[in-house]
């Protein structure tokens, strides 16, 4: 039984996206500002993954992480 989760969507969307500009580098020479760019619109989503990883409680992959607060 699988159950599509925010953790796993993200994470796979992540997945994809690097895929395809790995892709678009190799098999159709991007390079320069176009992949820079392309790279930092993925980034979010990568940061998106880690902290939705982390503090969500509602999903399988959550670790009891325990929160700091600020002094």
């Amino acid at each position: 039984w699988y159950r599509w989760e925010i953790v796993s969507t993200l994470a796979a969307a992540t997945w994809i996206g690097y895929g395809l500009i790995i892709h678009a580098r190799l098999f159709f020479g991007w390079e320069g500002r176009r992949l820079a760019w392309s790279l930092a619109l993925i980034l979010p989503l990568m940061f998106a993954v880690f902290w939705v990883w982390s503090l969500y409680p509602g999903t399988y992959h959550y670790f009891d992480v325990p929160l700091l607060k600020a002094v």
